[in-house]
């Protein structure tokens, strides 16, 4: 198939249309415009407003928000699978008589992620930690959930460090300990663990120093608005469905 016909042409426009809104496809050139980005970047604002998990935050009845989410997912969807045809994409650049329209800057805003996969299922019942509940609600990629869980982790203040600063360990006891988990092959064992385990520390000095880095670790919101994926009054409305998501199931 060297073209797109008529009928894929009307299907992707409607698609378009609901996901990018109508004027979008007025322009022209529109259907050569599309890429991954902008797509992802317009699939994430338009979830915010018709997730059924929001609906008493919005006013508007469950039922009409699962309507409008599902047609969303499968526009979404839709305008991957084109995107995923090279042969027919490029047809359709080739059939724009003028160049297409540079898209705004919030539509080209570089997110530094990879496409990703978003979640289509139906979110587990049960307690969500955040990145968890975007990730299950289709907020945010996977590979995003993978970012954020990872740069989180990096800011994460060091056990040794925390161990040290409460005076349970010194510093040859942590050099000792580095050593020692290295040759037992347990790299993948937390450090506090491992020292718990090992005797260094008491069972109330490894719940010390976990809740410690647990109480300085930067919120894994920090990361997304960084990222300039939601707005700080977004993560706190999302954290509030969390807190609601979770009330629920906790009743049940």
């Amino acid at each position: 198939m060297s073209a797109i016909d008529h009928s894929e042409s009307s299907e992707l426009e409607r698609a378009c249309s609901f996901l990018l809104g109508p004027d979008f496809c007025t322009l022209p050139g529109w259907l050569g415009s599309l890429d991954g980005p902008l797509l992802k970047r317009a699939y994430r604002q338009r979830v915010f407003t018709v997730h059924p998990d929001r609906a008493s935050s919005l006013g508007i009845p469950a039922t009409v928000l699962q309507e409008q989410f599902l047609k969303l997912q499968q526009s979404y969807q839709r305008l991957v699978e084109f995107l995923a045809r090279p042969t027919i994409r490029t047809a359709a650049k080739a059939a724009t008589k003028t160049a297409p329209p540079k898209p705004s800057p919030t539509q080209t805003k570089a997110s530094g992620f990879d496409a990703g996969v978003f979640f289509a299922g139906q979110a587990p019942s049960r307690h969500l930690k955040f990145g968890e509940f975007l990730y299950y609600n289709s907020y945010i990629s996977q590979q995003e959930l993978f970012d954020a869980v990872r740069w989180q982790r990096r800011q994460r203040p060091r056990i040794g460090e925390i161990a040290l600063s409460f005076g349970f360990l010194d510093h040859a006891s942590v050099n000792h300990l580095l050593e020692l988990r290295q040759g037992s092959r347990k790299l993948h064992e937390p450090l506090a663990e491992f020292a718990r385990n090992q005797g260094y520390l008491s069972h109330f000095q490894w719940l010390a120093v976990v809740g410690r880095q647990r109480r300085l670790q930067k919120p894994i919101g920090h990361y997304w608005i960084q990222a300039g994926l939601f707005s700080a009054m977004e993560v706190a409305e999302l954290v509030a469905d969390q807190h609601r998501h979770n009330w629920y199931f906790s009743q049940t």
